[in-house]
């Protein structure tokens, strides 16, 4: 059973990487000259928790909410929008900024923003793009949690704010 949850973690990493390069290969094929085109987003209950999804396309990594950055949008329109989408969630603001981190491309970042104060209740249903949300002890976080999204939720821990230059 582990080797099987092994190999589904590495093919559900494997999918998030492509649909990543997928999305900057579009954005550059339209034109879109932004750096920054990613934004996650850390969900602090304060409680300790942090909440944690997993998409269809990668069954086997746990990630913070969040995706692409539509052109003429903010990261910070990008950050609330995603948020309200993949989990149901609706935040009047982010609360800070994590940091910047540089991508698998050096022309592609990934910001990653937190917020303490929403509303809403948490979609408990599967849709078309999320399986499953929770909440997670933010000192006992699943192992399958993505690496880059575990070191975020690390730094969001040790108070690291504004970040940049740091490898996604």
């Amino acid at each position: 059973m582990k080797l099987l949850q092994h190999l589904l973690y590495k093919l559900s990493m494997a999918a998030m990487h492509a649909a990543h390069w997928c999305r900057f290969w579009l954005r550059r094929i339209s034109g879109d000259t932004r750096v920054v085109h990613g934004v996650r987003v850390l969900v602090d209950n304060g409680h300790g928790e942090v909440l944690l999804l997993r998409h269809w396309y990668a069954p086997g990594v746990w990630t913070l909410p969040g995706g692409g950055i539509n052109q003429g949008e903010t990261l910070e329109e990008a950050a609330l929008r995603e948020l309200h989408e993949e989990t149901g969630y609706v935040a009047r603001g982010i609360g800070g900024k994590i940091g910047i981190y540089q991508g698998s491309r050096p022309d592609d970042q990934v910001a990653a923003v937190f917020v303490t104060t929403y509303e809403g209740s948490l979609q408990l249903l599967p849709n078309i793009e999320v399986m499953e949300r929770g909440f997670f002890s933010m000192n006992a976080l699943p192992e399958n949690i993505s690496p880059a999204n575990r070191r975020r939720v690390e730094e969001y821990v040790a108070g690291i704010r504004n970040s940049t230059n740091t490898r996604w």
